[in-house]
C-alpha cells in the first residue's frame, strides 16, 4: 500500500495545484504539495525499509492499456524500484519545501510546484514500468516537464533557449530509444520486460560480427547517454542551469538524468550479452567522467561546475553499468542524489543572498552564511569522496572494479576524481573566503531547515548502504552480481588523489577562475560551436530556403495559384449579376434556346 500512495501523491499534488492555481493562495499551495510530497517520502521510505527485511516486491495492475500489444499499466517495483522511489521522493518532498522559501516572489509560484510534482510522477511512472511503453511515457513525460521547469522564467531569451536545447537534443536520442523499442517488438510481439529474451536477438546474424542484440543495446545506449549526459550529448545539461535553482537540483539529483543509468540497469540482462557495448559504455562513462571534470575546473559559474560535476559523477555509473558493476551504480546513484541535492540547494541559499551566480564576485560568506556554510563543507567532502562520508563507500565500489577490470579506465576514473577534488575546493574557497560581501544573509529556516535531510544522508548513507543495507545482497534479485577481491591500495590511491586535488584547488584558486581566453577546457572542447557548425548552422539555412521555396514557389504555384483563379473566376461571374430584371430574362431565353437547340440535334 506505501508504493501506490507514493505512486498517485505527485499526480494528486500536481493535478491541485494545477486547476486551481488561480483560486489557491501560495500559501495552500506550499502546505498541501509539502504535506503530500512528505507523505510520499515517507511512503517509499517504509517501503525502502520493509523490502530490506521482507525482500519483497510490488505488482499492482492498474488495467488494460493497450490490448493490441499486450500492454497493461501496472506498477511493478522491484528491488532496484524501492531504492528509485526512496530517491525521488525523498529529494522531490525536500525540494518541494525548499522552494516555498525561494520562490516564494515568483508570481507563478503554484505554477511552478505543480510542474515538480508532475516532473516528480511522471519519474514514478518510470521507475515503476512493467514494460517498455509505459517506461517510454514516464520517459517523454520528464523530458517535457524539464522542457517546461528549464525555461520556466520564459521571460529571459536565455531559458527558452536552453529549454529547446534540452529538448531537441534529449528527442534526437529518443528516435534510437525508439528505434530498440521496435526491434524488440518485431522480435518477441511484446514490450513486457518479462517477455524478452536475449537469445532471440544474438542468433539474428548482420554484418560486421554485430547480431541484432548489438544493435539494439547501442540504441538503448544512445537514448541513455542523453538523458544522462555523456559526452557527445551532454551538451544540454549546463545550458539547464537557466532555469530556478530547485529545478537543477531535481534534474541533477534524482529525476531526468538519473533515468538513463535506470534504462541501462533495467535492461541489465540484455546488455550483458553484449560485451562490444559494455565496453562501448565503460568507455563513454570514463571519457565523459573526465571531461566533465576537467571543464568544472575552469568553469567560473557556480551552477555551472556543479553541473559538470552531476555529469562526471555520471560518467562514473556509467563506468559501473558498462563493467557489469549493475549495483555499484545504483548504490552511487542513491548517495550521490543526497550530496548533489545539497550542494545544488546550498548554492540556491548562496544565489539568494548575493544575486549573482559568478565565483569571481562572491566572497567571505563564512560568517553571514554559518549554516550554508556547514552545509556546503559536508556536501562537498561527500563529492570529493572522502571519508567517512556517502561519496567514499559508493566511489570505492565502483573504483575497485575498474581497477580489477580495466587499467586504462581506473586511471581515467582517478584523474576525474583528482578533478572532483580541485573543483570542490575552488567553489569553497571562492565562496566562503576572500573580499567580505556586507549584503548577504542566511536563508530562512524554510529553505535551509529540509536540507539536514539531504545531509544526513550525504553523511551516513554510504555506511549503512554497505554494513547495514548491504547493496549487494539486497540487488543480486535484480543483477547477476559479480563479486571482486577488493585491493586494500585502491582507497589510498583514491584518497590521495582526491587531497591532492583539494590542495591544489584551495592553492591555486585564482589561476582556476581567471578568463583564459582560447583555452580549449575553458570552451568546453568547443562542443558547442562545432555542433554549431556542422548542425545548426546548416540546418537554419535549409530551413530558410525551405520557407523561400515554399513562399516563392510552392503558394505562388500550388495552393495560392488555386485560390487567385478562384478568387478571378467568382469576380467574374459575380458581375453577371447586375439586379436589372432584363438581364436575367435574356439570361434565361438564351439558355432555354441553347437547351432546345441541343436537344433537337441530339435527336
Amino acid at each position: 500500500m506505501d508504493i501506490q500512495i507514493a505512486y498517485f501523491a505527485p499526480l494528486i499534488s500536481g493535478l491541485i495545484c494545477f486547476i486551481f492555481q488561480n483560486s489557491l493562495s501560495r500559501k495552500s499551495v506550499s502546505y498541501i504539495a509539502s504535506i503530500i510530497m512528505v507523505i510520499a517520502a515517507g511512503c517509499s521510505t517504509s517501503a525502502l525499509l520493509n523490502s530490506i527485511d521482507n525482500h519483497q516486491t510490488v505488482y499492482v495492475n492498474l488495467g488494460s492499456w493497450i490490448k493490441e500489444l499486450g500492454v497493461n499499466w501496472a506498477i511493478h517495483v522491484d528491488h532496484l524500484g524501492f531504492i528509485m522511489y526512496f530517491v525521488v521522493c525523498v529529494i522531490s518532498a525536500v525540494v518541494h519545501i525548499y522552494s516555498i522559501g525561494y520562490m516564494h516572489d515568483d508570481p507563478r509560484f503554484n505554477l511552478f510546484i505543480s510542474y515538480l510534482s508532475f516532473f516528480t510522477f511522471c519519474m514514478l511512472v518510470l521507475v515503476s514500468a512493467d514494460n517498455m511503453l509505459q517506461m517510454f511515457f514516464g520517459w517523454e513525460g520528464v523530458g517535457l516537464c524539464s522542457y517546461l521547469l528549464i525555461g520556466f522564467w520564459f521571460e529571459k531569451p536565455s531559458a527558452n533557449v536552453a529549454s529547446i536545447k534540452a529538448f531537441v537534443v534529449n528527442r534526437l536520442a529518443d528516435i534510437a530509444l525508439i528505434g530498440g523499442m521496435l526491434i524488440i517488438y518485431s522480435q518477441y510481439n511484446s514490450l513486457n520486460f518479462s517477455d524478452i529474451n536475449p537469445n532471440k536477438l544474438i542468433e539474428t546474424k548482420l554484418i560486421f560480427g554485430w547480431n541484432l542484440l548489438d544493435v539494439t543495446c547501442l540504441l538503448l545506449c544512445i537514448g541513455a547517454m542523453a538523458k544522462s549526459a555523456q559526452i557527445g550529448l551532454h551538451v544540454w545539461l549546463p545550458d539547464a542551469m537557466e532555469g530556478p535553482t530547485p529545478v537543477s537540483a531535481l534534474i541533477h539529483a534524482a529525476t531526468m538524468v538519473t533515468a538513463g543509468i535506470f534504462l541501462i540497469c533495467k535492461m541489465h540482462f540484455l546488455f550483458d550479452q553484449s560485451s562490444s557495448i559494455s565496453i562501448f559504455i565503460a568507455s563513454i562513462g570514463a571519457v565523459t567522467a573526465l571531461m566533465a571534470g576537467m571543464i568544472g575546473m575552469l568553469a567560473t559559474d557556480i551552477k555551472k561546475v556543479i553541473a559538470y560535476s552531476t555529469s562526471s559523477q555520471l560518467g562514473f555509473m556509467f563506468m559501473a553499468c558498462g563493467l557489469k558493476a549493475y549495483h555499484a551504480a545504483i548504490f552511487h546513484l542513491m548517495c550521490h542524489a543526497f550530496y548533489k541535492a545539497a550542494l545544488f540547494l546550498a548554492a540556491g541559499n548562496v544565489i539568494h543572498a548575493t544575486s549573482t551566480q559568478d565565483l569571481r564576485f562572491i566572497g567571505n560568506l563564512r560568517d553571514s552564511m554559518r549554516i550554508t556554510y556547514l552545509f556546503f563543507i559536508v556536501a562537498s567532502l561527500a563529492l570529493v569522496g572522502l571519508p567517512p562520508f556517502a561519496g567514499f563507500y559508493s566511489k570505492e565500489l565502483i573504483l575497485n572494479y575498474a581497477f580489477e577490470n580495466s587499467l586504462w579506465i581506473f586511471i581515467v576514473a582517478i584523474s576525474a576524481a583528482f578533478c572532483t577534488a580541485v573543483y570542490s575546493a575552488k567553489i569553497l574557497k571562492s565562496i566562503f573566503t576572500g573580499e567580505p560581501n556586507n549584503h548577504a544573509h542566511e536563508a530562512s529556516a524554510v529553505m535551509w531547515m529540509p536540507m539536514i535531510v539531504l545531509i544526513f544522508g550525504a553523511s551516513y548513507l554510504g555506511y549503512y548502504g554497505i554494513h547495514h543495507m548491504n547493496i549487494t545482497e539486497y540487488l543480486k534479485d535484480n543483477f547477476v552480481v559479480n563479486l571482486i577481491s577488493e585491493n586494500e591500495n585502491v582507497p589510498y590511491i583514491a584518497l590521495s588523489f582526491s587531497i591532492l586535488g583539494c590542495l591544489l584547488g584551495y592553492i591555486f584558486v585564482k589561476q582556476l577562475n581567471s578568463d583564459l581566453k582560447g583555452n580549449i577546457i575553458k570552451n568546453k572542447f568547443y562542443f558547442d560551436e562545432i555542433y554549431k557548425v556542422l548542425i545548426v548552422k546548416p540546418v537554419i539555412e535549409l530551413s530558410e530556403k525551405a520557407c523561400r521555396f515554399d513562399i516563392n514557389v510552392i503558394d505562388k504555384v500550388g495552393p495560392q495559384k488555386a485560390v487567385d483563379y478562384v478568387i478571378y473566376f467568382s469576380k467574374k461571374v459575380s458581375n453577371c449579376h447586375s439586379g436589372y430584371l432584363f438581364s436575367y430574362s435574356f439570361a434565361m431565353i438564351f439558355t432555354l434556346f441553347l437547351l432546345t437547340t441541343y436537344l433537337m440535334l441530339g435527336l
